[in-house]
């Protein structure tokens, strides 16, 4: 995806020019935190979050997206997102990133708009031909706060899992990620 511009000035450079710049720029910003590692452009709010992280004293490596194998009508095999390292352990994670919405104070609206995104990942990645597990998730909400009840309600994941109420595999942990800070979830 690239950025768009909206030319307003006479004389201005041609968005192409701009975006290019701009893609560049971003292609930079990629290299200093994967060294190159990854096929195409992270998208802007994944390199925020890296460097924001990693400016926040946690260590991780970006994963290599698997290529298709020749003549495999499946597409991409899934992966997770990067290596998080975690005093001795080292966690394949999954980093999901809500859509800002007007309700985002509603800890009910986006505790479903997060839930419905694990699990998606985590059984799209199960099902498919070459399966990966997803069982650690990173949610970035960037500056936004957490909603009163939102950790609360991701703990009962796994719970809604066992009693039937979604079809997903279980997971190990989830994080929150917010206004610089990692937060818990506690999941049942």
């Amino acid at each position: 995806m690239t950025d768009t511009f909206i030319q307003v000035t006479k004389g201005a450079e041609p968005a192409e020019t701009r975006t290019a710049a701009c893609g560049a720029f971003r292609w930079n910003r990629q290299n200093s935190l994967d060294r190159g590692r990854l096929v195409g452009l992270l998208q802007r709010h994944e390199i925020v979050f890296y460097e924001d992280f990693r400016a926040h004293g946690h260590e991780f490596e970006l994963i290599r997206r698997p290529t298709p194998a020749p003549g495999t009508p499946t597409g991409r095999p899934p992966s997770n997102d990067f290596w998080w390292f975690v005093g001795d352990r080292a966690v394949q994670t999954e980093l999901k990133r809500p859509e800002p919405s007007d309700r985002d104070g509603d800890a009910r609206d986006l505790g479903i708009r997060i839930k419905r995104s694990i699990r998606k990942s985590a059984r799209a990645a199960a099902e498919h031909p070459v399966p990966c597990r997803k069982a650690c998730f990173v949610i970035d909400l960037g500056e936004r706060m957490i909603p009163d009840g939102l950790l609360e309600m991701l703990g009962r994941y796994n719970g809604l899992v066992r009693a039937g109420h979604m079809i997903s595999p279980l997971i190990d942990e989830i994080w929150v990620w917010s206004r610089g800070r990692l937060h818990a979830v506690d999941l049942e």
